[in-house]
């Protein structure tokens, strides 16, 4: 978790709509502040699209 940068790293499944398998990787929130609102090892569903060569969440909440 990288809160002042606003990017968190996660490990998600395949991302259908962006024919992307499941792996690890950072990825960058587009409203920077939500970062501070996770802690490392929570589980998270969120949204996420390409913004020029970018992969921005647009959308994210902790899993129940």
């Amino acid at each position: 978790m990288d809160a002042p940068n606003g990017k968190l790293t996660i490990k998600h499944e395949d991302i259908k709509n962006l024919d992307m398998p499941g792996m690890t990787m950072v990825f960058t929130l587009r409203d920077k502040a939500a970062a501070s609102q996770f802690a490392s090892g929570d589980a998270v569903k969120f949204a996420v699209e390409m913004q020029g060569q970018t992969m921005v969440i647009t959308a994210i909440e902790r899993a129940p």
